[in-house]
């Protein structure tokens, strides 16, 4: 049996886990008991106190435990940095040819449409000069034609003459 309201009185002066669910107390209800009307059985509590030297002790203990971390943490910062410089050297070439790569990449990149419109340019130009070539082609080859049909008919005219002359200095 609880005695009432024991959270706002006992529950809020007495270590738990000494005395408030300690077992062995034989706690009893009393008009004038020793803790907020409850007597219990001290015996069954072990003696536990510290002197302010344990509280001192316990600082400095506190303190030093601080202290070695504190060390332990820039001594593991140190090594940190360490291993970050031995990794920086040991890929920095590596990195500053992928630096340099990238870098060219991202010119020939930027360059890439300007290439497009210069092969394409050239391409027109070629396109252009096959079809004049095509053009001249056809018209040198329209002349030579012409000039072939033109000594065609010379040749012919020619050889027409000739007979004539033959059957003329035969009958003389």
């Amino acid at each position: 049996r609880n005695k009432p309201d024991w959270e706002d009185t006992i529950g809020k002066v007495v270590d738990e886990q000494q005395v408030l669910y300690a077992q062995g107390l034989l706690p009893q209800l009393t008009e004038n008991g020793n803790l907020f009307g409850v007597s219990i059985n001290l015996d069954a509590i072990p003696i536990h106190h510290r002197t302010p030297d344990d509280y001192r002790n316990l600082q400095k203990q506190q303190r030093d435990a601080i202290a070695g971390k504190k060390k332990e943490l820039a001594e593991l910062q140190a090594q940190c940095e360490q291993e970050q410089t031995v990794l920086r050297k040991s890929y920095k070439s590596k990195i500053v040819e992928l630096s340099e790569q990238e870098t060219i990449m991202k010119v020939q990149l930027e360059q890439i449409p300007t290439k497009i419109k210069d092969a394409e340019t050239r391409l027109r130009r070629v396109e252009q000069q096959e079809e004049k070539m095509s053009k001249d082609n056809a018209e040198q080859l329209l002349n030579a034609a012409m000039q072939e049909e033109q000594a065609t008919q010379q040749r012919l005219k020619d050889a027409m003459r000739q007979p004539q002359r033959r059957k003329l200095q035969k009958n003389w």
